[in-house]
């Protein structure tokens, strides 16, 4: 089949056999564009594959986790692999799941991008389950997002995760935050600019080589001709940023931690033309798990 960037993704609907418990199991192929040496990221074309459980319960390809201090351990979408796979150990005979592929970041939008779906298990496929859209966007988006006719969550600026369920922690000036996130894994800190004219510094550091992205009115990610700022050559040592003049709006610094080790580190910031909030004492996190 073909699917298009931007598009609304495909769906099928499965009823699980009534008799011996046996494993679902869908696998999502496709053969990528070719990507380039310079960028963060490889995948050209994201698809993902996702499954919504009789309950409504949402899981996505390769059963991966994200996690960090402040929204803990948590369901994601791969946005690496050109291959993904979603298994149901023991599905609830006679119910009925539903399996989609939805089209994701594409380098080009309304670009087509083949892909094959094998399904295995004891199921048969019927024509129709009431599908929308809405089901892929898990919990709704928790109130603090909009679910997109692709099945995504777009999340406000104050939350983040698959279904925005995630609030994001707030500096002000003259506070500090210690943050931990793990392996292949996002964290974000935001700030707020209220007067035009001012400035702001940033200072961020953190162990095992994170990397920092700064975005204006928007997550920030891999893409860099989206973000303000980005260092992806960090070093290990901790470091300032200075912006003169930086535009009235929200500010988010993405941190990511590469595989495979997580990374604790500190975010503080100074700055006019700031929203200003109390002095927050520092909390030193958890550690990251294990990847």
């Amino acid at each position: 089949a073909e699917t298009a960037g931007g598009g609304a993704p495909h769906h099928f609907c499965l009823r699980a056999g009534g008799g011996g418990g046996e494993r679902l199991r869908a696998s999502l192929v496709w053969t990528d564009f070719k990507g380039a040496p310079s960028l963060m990221r490889q995948l050209t074309n994201d698809l993902d594959l996702v499954l919504v459980e009789p309950h409504g319960e949402v899981s996505y390809g390769n059963h991966l986790s994200a996690w960090d201090n402040v929204g803990q351990s948590r369901k994601v979408a791969d946005t690496v692999n050109n291959a993904e796979q979603i298994t149901v150990p023991n599905p609830q005979g006679g119910e009925l799941y539903t399996l989609a592929v939805r089209p994701g970041w594409f380098w080009e939008n309304n670009k087509m991008q083949a892909y094959s779906l094998v399904v295995s298990g004891d199921f048969s496929v019927e024509a129709s389950c009431g599908f929308t859209a809405g089901k892929l966007c898990a919990n709704g988006c928790s109130g603090h997002g909009t679910c997109q006719t692709s099945g995504y969550c777009d999340c406000q600026l104050t939350h983040y995760g698959e279904d925005c369920s995630i609030e994001m922690f707030h500096l002000y000036p003259g506070t500090e935050m210690t943050y931990s996130v793990g392996s292949n894994g996002w964290t974000y800190v935001k700030w707020d600019v209220v007067e035009a004219g001012g400035w702001m510094e940033f200072t961020y550091g953190g162990n095992n080589d994170p990397d920092f992205y700064l975005s204006h009115d928007r997550f920030p990610s891999f893409e860099l001709f989206f973000v303000d700022f980005y260092d992806f050559d960090y070093g290990g040592s901790t470091k300032t940023k200075r912006i003169t003049n930086p535009s009235v709006g929200t500010h988010i610094l993405g941190i990511y931690a590469f595989c495979c080790s997580g990374s604790v580190g500190k975010v503080s910031l100074q700055g006019q033309g700031l929203r200003m909030g109390a002095t927050l004492p520092d909390q030193t996190p958890p550690q990251p798990p294990p990847p």
